[in-house]
């Protein structure tokens, strides 16, 4: 409950009121994932990574994070597709930061497939988004304009205008790549 309300405060106002209220508690946090794993209550552990998730990534502990996430995944047991999509898609970010791109592709690819089993729009739009990044940083401008474009689409469906900016600021770098400036300006200024 505690990861759960934490992850909530920490993009918000009282941001670094809450991250030194999870650093206090991050021995705690370790127990309890290390402990789901024996006491074979994988969901719980997962649920706790998944909502501390944000946390490490602001305080660079992506190591830590993806030593967690990868236990956690060899010993999910009974875990739903959607905890398990989550759990992927920030294994995928945590690859992405450390600049493993083809792990975190790989990661992006299990969490699209289990976003798409369950129908979950906005986790569709979200790995469609971050793949097309690495189609970006990877030289395949086509492929992420593609993909970007359709993320924009599943974000327009369901109204979420911050991650609508986000994919079109996203959108717009393929277009700078492959030359298409009238496109792109269009892109930025929507």
């Amino acid at each position: 409950v505690f990861a759960e309300k934490a992850r909530e405060k920490i993009e918000g106002e009282s941001q670094k009121e809450w991250m030194e209220k999870i650093e206090y508690e991050t021995f705690n946090f370790r127990v309890a994932i290390l402990n789901s794993i024996v006491r074979d209550k994988v969901e719980k552990g997962l649920r706790i990574a998944i909502n501390l998730s944000r946390y490490w990534e602001i305080r660079g502990y992506n190591s830590e994070a993806k030593n967690y996430f990868e236990e956690l995944l060899n010993a999910e047991k009974g875990v739903s597709p959607e905890i398990r999509a989550n759990a992927y898609q920030w294994m995928g970010s945590f690859e992405w930061i450390t600049g493993n791109y083809e792990r975190s592709k790989s990661f992006y690819e299990k969490s699209l497939s289990l976003n798409i089993e369950t129908g979950n729009k906005k986790g569709i739009g979200i790995l469609l988004n971050n793949l097309g990044l690495i189609a970006n940083a990877t030289g395949e401008y086509e492929k992420s304009k593609s993909m970007s474009e359709e993320s924009c689409r599943y974000f327009k469906e369901i109204n979420d205008e911050r991650l609508i900016a986000d994919s079109l600021l996203n959108l717009g770098a393929p277009l700078i790549n492959l030359r298409e400036t009238e496109y792109a300006e269009n892109v930025f200024n929507e």
